[in-house]
């Protein structure tokens, strides 16, 4: 049995605040990849510069390869051009790198610490919406199934305090037995935010 801590209003209160930390930390992972997205911006630069490298060194291949003009050339434009596709190559695999970092990044800083709180947080949060539906489909059979309120009440007395039972009566197990348990089934209603309308 779920103790009094969880009522109605506990958990609605706890579910707001899960919204927020969820919506809170999706935030902050799609700023952090946008952000390290930009960086990509910075290797895009390199990639154009080497990119416009490795043109200038096929177009120094022609003159290279022309008789007389060409002369000793070939070895040293074949070197640059090595070199140039080299640095393209690299610049391109960083850029890809700088990007795949990004979206895994704002992904573990989105799911990561929700996924954490939710492990934590739907064990419990599943039976209670379980024992709240049954409860209020109890209700909307019968608002007044006296076996309801003999159940709803031997809840109720297992988190009331004792000051609590006896204010509703001087003998609470007694009343229970004798059929004089909606004013403790009432108690247990209002902590699962139920009522005998079977509104929430």
């Amino acid at each position: 049995m779920i103790g009094s801590f969880l009522t109605a209003r506990r958990v609605h209160t706890i579910d707001v605040l899960l919204v927020v930390w969820i919506v809170v930390w999706t935030v902050l992972g799609v700023v952090t990849a946008i952000e390290i997205y930009k960086v990509a911006r910075l290797a895009d630069s390199a990639v154009n510069t080497t990119t416009a490298l490795v043109r200038t060194t096929e177009g120094f291949k022609v003159v290279a390869n022309v008789p007389l003009i060409g002369g000793g050339l070939g070895q040293i434009v074949e070197e640059v051009d090595a070199l140039a596709q080299k640095a393209n190559e690299d610049a391109i695999a960083t850029r890809t790198s700088i990007k795949i970092v990004a979206v895994l990044s704002g992904i573990g800083i989105a799911v990561a610490p929700s996924l954490i709180v939710l492990l934590f947080y739907l064990p419990w949060r599943l039976p209670w919406s379980r024992d709240v539906r049954a409860v209020r489909q109890g209700l909307l059979r019968d608002p007044n199934d006296v076996a309801l309120d003999a159940y709803l009440a031997r809840r109720a007395i297992t988190w009331m305090t004792w000051d609590e039972a006896r204010a509703l009566s001087a003998d609470p197990w007694q009343a229970i037995a004798a059929g004089e348990a909606r004013a403790f089934a009432d108690r247990e209603l209002a902590r699962l935010g139920l009522r005998r309308s079977a509104s929430a």
